[in-house]
């Protein structure tokens, strides 16, 4: 199964604009999203203390804990899906908090 979600995402930024900031930013995007699909809450922690976070923004550690748990692991397959689309410029994205 977790071959399925590499394969997928390796599709996903191959399908890209083939730019050198776009190919830097997906890589880093497939990182978060193996990281919070492997590793759920711990993986976001990682995250926050890595150069993976994204510059003004930081990973929702307890909502992937919490939610997680209540949701029965929905809330952290969603959100790691997510971090495949993650765009810093929009106003918000799943998983993550802006940092003023």
């Amino acid at each position: 199964m977790l071959a399925f979600f590499g394969a997928a995402a390796l599709v996903v930024v191959s399908f890209d604009l083939d730019t050198e900031d776009n190919r830097m930013n997906n890589n880093e995007n497939v990182a978060r999203f193996l990281l919070i699909l492997c590793l759920g809450w711990f993986g976001s922690f990682i995250i926050n203390h890595s150069s993976l976070r994204p510059y003004g923004y930081r990973s929702r550690t307890l909502a992937y804990i919490f939610l997680g748990i209540i949701t029965f692991g929905i809330y952290t397959l969603v959100a790691a899906i997510f971090n495949l689309v993650f765009d810093p410029y929009k106003e918000r994205n799943v998983g993550y908090s802006k940092r003023y």
